[in-house]
């Protein structure tokens, strides 16, 4: 049973009750790899942090000290867009994940990478979106570039760019159509041809 202070805290973070594993009489490991394959913050009470805390991610992080880990939590196990955006002047590609897939192709036209041009050339919605992004980037790993560029006077070092033909993108997130939530977008089927 929850306190009210910790039902206060997962109404605070924007947690359902079917994103908590409740993990009483669990071990240690065994509820960390549960709410790790489940896609969970798990509710241990019999197994505080050295605060005295009772929520955890998989990671082994506690929540309650380190709120700012639901942030990657979030786009890890929830539902969200994944997305390839183009730039002709740099002839490369990249592949991003959002919750607002209408908002990021301005936010990059404001320089990513050292480009203004970028276009959505493709966008999906997926189950566990922050999975298929990391997935569709480590299948592309031989094509990756980095590149760093001045955004409002901080030097920025992008690490999501990738030059190959933009099939070879688009295949990379497609080979995780099985938990995707509907058909995908290509944004004026735009095909870049390098």
């Amino acid at each position: 049973m929850l306190t009210d202070d910790q039902a206060r805290l997962l109404k605070e973070w924007k947690l359902i009750p079917q994103r908590v594993l409740d993990a009483r009489g669990m071990q240690r490991a065994e509820f960390l790899r549960e709410a790790t394959a489940q896609g969970k913050v798990a509710f241990a009470p019999h197994s505080p942090c050295v605060h005295g805390h009772v929520f955890w991610l998989g990671s082994g992080h506690c929540v309650q000290c380190r709120p700012q880990v639901l942030t990657s939590w979030r786009k890890y196990y929830e539902d969200g867009w994944v997305y390839i955006a183009s730039s002709e002047t740099l002839r490369l590609h990249k592949i991003g994940a959002t919750t607002s897939p209408f908002e990021r192709p301005r936010q990059l036209r404001e320089g990513y990478g050292g480009a203004k041009d970028w276009l959505t050339t493709y966008r999906r919605q997926f189950r566990n979106h922050g999975r298929v992004e990391d997935g569709a980037k480590k299948a592309l790993e031989p094509f990756k570039v980095r590149r760093e560029y001045v955004h409002r006077g901080k030097l920025i070092d992008a690490r999501e760019l990738f030059s190959c033909n933009y099939q070879v993108v688009r295949d990379a997130i497609d080979a995780f159509g099985f938990q995707a939530l509907g058909d995908g977008d290509e944004a004026g089927k735009i095909l870049m041809r390098w």
